[in-house]
């Protein structure tokens, strides 16, 4: 015995230790990553409405663009949504896993074709009305998808721009 201590009791105060220290560690990771998954869903969300936005001006019949200023440039809204779905490290696997550039490129292409010319015969083209309806399901798809892979349980949260 130590002072009082027996040996035993030294032991189980030093491997209570060593144990605090390496869950007390583990769950600092696992918060250090759940915080970075949230900054980084948040990002992506607040990016790829901003791109929408832009995207957007493809359906207005006069459009001006500025070189300074591409808030109205609906081609820097695509290159930015892409840019922004691919420069996520910690929830690239969601987006890969839902698919989610695979839907970006849906509407993507949707929005392309509001410039393809078309004949006069031809109708049912991508109108502003539909590119909404695909920007705000892809937006409120995004919601759900952060808060499965935060393990958010909200029964309401609708999340509409348009």
């Amino acid at each position: 015995m130590v002072s009082g201590l027996s040996v035993g009791t030294l032991i189980g105060i030093i491997l209570g230790a060593i144990l605090s220290y390496l869950f007390g560690s583990h769950l600092q990771h696992r918060r250090w990553i759940l915080d970075n998954k949230m900054r980084e869903w948040r990002e992506l969300i607040d990016e790829l409405h901003a791109c929408l936005e832009r995207m957007g001006f493809a359906f207005l019949q006069i459009n001006v663009l500025s070189q300074t200023d591409d808030r109205n440039d609906p081609e820097a809204g695509i290159r930015r949504g892409y840019i922004a779905l691919r420069g996520r490290l910690f929830i690239a696997e969601a987006i890969e896993r839902r698919q989610i550039i695979d839907k970006w490129a849906e509407i993507v292409k949707y929005v392309c074709g509001a410039r393809s010319p078309r004949d006069d015969s031809q109708r049912g083209g991508p109108t502003e009305t539909g590119f909404e309806q695909k920007a705000s399901a892809l937006e409120d798809e995004l919601m759900q998808i952060a808060r499965d892979d935060l393990k958010i349980t909200s029964t309401y949260i609708r999340w509409r721009h348009f």
